[in-house]
């Protein structure tokens, strides 16, 4: 489709982006994939793989020919109960497999909030994780075997394999073997550079993840497909992926802890870590207030008991109604003195009501009225988690400071709060001020040990970051990695490395005009 309308309907994401593409092509077959690229890259047309569009960052816009595969590349080709893993297309969204897999007792672990819209290849393109990442960690950790096709629409199939498998792939000819061998001696080069320079906080995706594939002196697999785990579509375009499925928990309760101020439930997270607890969210006072503002989540807002400035959920998984009742009484005695009360729920209506609440804050926050909004490109920032009081603490200070009102949310278990400024793009000073603040949170990030992208990925709101965040040695690292899968840099160029400057082709710009509905 190239007609004006669909290309519209593709230049947004759920970012604060907006580029047109030069094209859009809806799939029915993997051929017609294949096809594409192969034309693309010889007529060196941009391609940009594309799922639910549900990318916070602006990493499905692009000057681009956009392969959306949500529309039919979308079906579940095995779910095996005994091996316990899925093999799915890259366009069936997350819900959609869920809702098959718990028939046997099963449940993809990353967990994002985007889960009704979000597609299984747009949450490997990202390295997805959610509200249960110390529990299941990254879609990184879940990834068994990868298919699809590199830039110029040579087939791949990536999955682990010993030092002979390497080897025997790399004697293959053509664009595979090269890739197969041109990456092994980047990682052997760079070897030294990629163990200092990485970042050792886990929830990281800023850049790519060489560290995955480093030789190893145990034997151990190495998996490419994991390289492709936050790549964002830049290296390569997957039909197919194979990934872990878990266990579903028998029972599960929550414990609701309320405080009188934010920093005072940041600093009780470390003590309920202490409790084992599958998951730990913040509510600030801000995005309490909203819900209840709100229409249409007032009435869900009950479990909410005062008016506190932080709100801790913190989730537990047990066998019995006993165990959850024990897990419960010692979150309660762990806060005594430090909440102010502890909400207990172990009702799946009441759970279930309250993870709403949860799941749909973005968008409560979103509509929020007049030309401020809270927008996304400092809030996928994450430091571990003993540091995130202190990185709060002078966060809120550089807002003070700048004048700046946001609202905190989200994971608190795992060091990554979605800190959402209030900015109002059509103003030039706004749009300064909103680089300047990425940049001096990135300085707080790197100062803490921490990441700018720790699931919703780098895409054209953080990429310009990395090189400064790595490091010059590893970001080099980064660009020659793009070079050896991509190197006429087609496949979503601009995300990563070389990225144009964050506020560029913003969709509510200075620049921007509203159209009079009647000609005066």
């Amino acid at each position: 489709h190239s007609d004006s309308m669909s290309r519209a309907l593709y230049a947004t994401d759920a970012s604060m982006y907006e580029i047109q593409p030069v094209g859009v092509l809806l799939p029915r077959r993997l051929s017609d994939v294949q096809a594409a690229l192969e034309v693309a890259a010889e007529f060196s047309i941009p391609v940009l793989p594309r799922g639910g569009g549900s990318s916070l960052a602006g990493q499905t816009v692009g000057e681009a020919l956009v392969i959306d595969f949500s529309r039919h590349l979308d079906e579940i080709l095995e779910i095996n109960p005994d091996e316990k893993y899925a093999r799915v297309q890259p366009g069936l969204v997350l819900d959609r497999l869920n809702a098959a897999a718990a028939e046997h007792g099963l449940v993809v672990g990353p967990d994002p909030a985007s889960s009704s819209r979000a597609t299984l290849g747009g949450m490997m393109a990202n390295n997805a994780t959610g509200t249960h990442s110390i529990t299941y960690g990254n879609f990184i950790h879940h990834i068994r075997s990868a298919k699809g096709y590199l830039a110029d629409g040579t087939p791949f199939e990536f999955g682990p394999l010993s030092d002979e498998e390497w080897e025997e792939r790399s004697r293959r000819s053509g664009r595979e073997g090269e890739v197969y061998r041109r990456l092994d001696a980047l990682l052997r080069q760079k070897e030294d550079t990629i163990r200092r320079e990485t970042p050792e906080h886990w929830r990281r995706n800023s850049g790519y993840r060489p560290e995955h594939l480093l030789p190893n002196d145990d034997g151990a697999p190495r998996n490419p497909a994991e390289l492709l785990c936050g790549s964002e579509g830049t290296l390569a375009v997957v039909t197919e992926l194979t990934f872990d499925l878990k266990e579903l928990p028998e029972r599960t309760a929550l414990g609701v802890c309320h405080f009188e101020t934010r920093q005072q439930a940041l600093r009780a997270v470390t003590t309920i870590l202490e409790t084992d607890p599958a998951a730990i969210e913040l509510f600030d006072g801000m995005a309490v207030e909203s819900a209840r503002e709100s229409p249409g989540y007032r009435h869900r807002m009950s479990f909410v008991e005062g008016n506190p400035g932080g709100v801790l959920i913190t989730e537990y998984f047990g066998e019995t109604e006993s165990d959850l009742d024990a897990r419960l009484d010692e979150l309660e005695a762990t806060l005594e003195g430090e909440s102010y009360a502890v909400g207990r729920h172990t009702d799946p209506a009441s759970i279930d009501n309250i993870w709403t609440v949860r799941k749909e804050g973005l968008g409560l926050i979103m509509s929020v009225k007049g030309d401020y909004k809270p927008w996304a490109f400092i809030e996928d920032a994450s430091v571990p988690v003993e540091h995130l009081p202190q990185y709060v603490d002078e966060l809120s200070t550089l807002l003070d400071r700048t004048n700046t009102k946001a609202v905190f949310y989200a994971h608190a278990s795992a060091g990554t709060l979605h800190v959402r400024p209030f900015i109002n793009t059509k103003k030039k000073n706004e749009v300064d001020k909103m680089r300047d603040i990425a940049r001096q949170s990135m300085e707080l990030v790197s100062k803490y040990g921490g990441a700018v992208s720790s699931e919703h990925g780098d895409g054209l709101a953080r990429s310009w970051l990395n090189e400064e965040l790595l490091g010059e040695e590893l970001y080099q690292t980064c660009v020659a990695i793009k070079k050896i899968f991509d190197p006429d840099n087609l496949l979503n160029p601009g995300k990563v490395v070389d990225a144009p400057e964050m506020t560029r082709n913003l969709r509510m710009g200075p620049d921007y005009e509203t159209i009079p509905l009647i000609e005066e």
